[in-house]
């Protein structure tokens, strides 16, 4: 198979060839080469493709998010922040990945599920979650603490005297 580089003005580019009458390219994950319509689009791009197709592009991600659980975390809070005009100053040394919810004492386990989603043998109530300690601050150092998500949803809007009054109603029952 020949490779998808080639050089042009000085640099090596990714090469475009016709393939039964399809514009195709060669994946540098998989080396197969596939039309363009199955790599996603870049401004950024020679040709307007990433250099990697779909299938590996997923691949990647889900290998990336098992490997790095706290980057994953703080590029969503980073992302929610943007969308709820709230700050944002964390880095990865300003949070620590505890092995233990310090909130119910349960393991903290990564899962690969999508937003909403429960994937059978994977435990989405263990994964981690980044938790604003006082939700009228933002993502910011000192007020941020990596629990499980679901210590996060119990506490979600609640404030301190709501939960104690949960507690107190059921310790009575």
């Amino acid at each position: 198979m020949k490779s998808s580089l080639e050089k042009v003005d000085g640099r090596y580019r990714k090469v475009i060839k016709k393939i039964n009458g399809i514009d195709s390219q060669q994946c540098v994950m998989c080396k197969q080469w596939k039309s363009l319509t199955e790599f996603p689009k870049s401004k950024k791009a020679y040709f307007g493709r990433w250099s990697y197709c779909y299938v590996c592009k997923t691949e990647r991600n889900k290998n990336y998010h098992q490997k790095n659980p706290l980057q994953r975390i703080l590029v969503s809070a980073k992302r929610r922040a943007h969308r709820k005009k709230i700050q944002f100053s964390l880095t990865q040394d300003d949070v620590s990945m505890p092995d233990i919810c310090p909130v119910l004492g349960i393991p903290l386990k990564v899962s690969r599920t999508k937003r909403g989603e429960s994937i059978k043998g994977l435990c989405r109530e263990n994964s981690p979650s980044l938790d604003r300690i006082n939700n009228s601050k933002g993502y910011v150092k000192g007020n941020v603490i990596i629990i499980s998500y679901k210590a996060n949803t119990i506490k979600n809007n609640a404030t301190l005297e709501e939960l104690k009054k949960i507690v107190s109603f059921y310790e009575q029952l």
